[in-house]
C-alpha cells in the first residue's frame, strides 16, 4: 500500500510538472523563432565513448561464445571423445 502511494505521488508530480515544462520550452522555441533564431534541439545524454566501446567489446565476445558453441553443435559427428 505504501509503495503505491509513494509511486502514485512521484508519477502524479511528473505529470502535473511535465506541463509547464512543455509550455515554458515551447514559449522559448516561439520567442526564438519571431526574433529569426533557431530552435534549441533537445540532446539525449548518451554515454561516453570508452563506456560504448567496453560495451561493444563485451557484446562482441559473448557472440564469439556463442558461435564457438553453435559451430561446435554442427560439426559434432556422434563419435566418442
Amino acid at each position: 500500500m505504501l509503495y503505491g502511494l509513494v509511486f502514485g505521488l512521484i508519477y502524479g508530480l511528473g505529470l502535473f510538472i511535465l506541463p509547464f515544462w512543455a509550455y515554458r520550452r515551447g514559449l522559448m522555441d516561439g520567442l526564438a523563432i519571431s526574433k529569426g533564431g533557431e530552435i534549441k534541439k533537445i540532446k539525449p545524454k548518451l554515454p561516453q565513448n570508452g563506456y560504448i566501446d567496453f560495451q561493444k567489446k563485451q557484446e562482441s565476445q559473448a557472440n564469439d561464445i556463442i558461435t564457438s558453441g553453435i559451430n561446435n553443435i554442427m560439426t559434432y559427428k556422434g563419435d566418442e571423445q
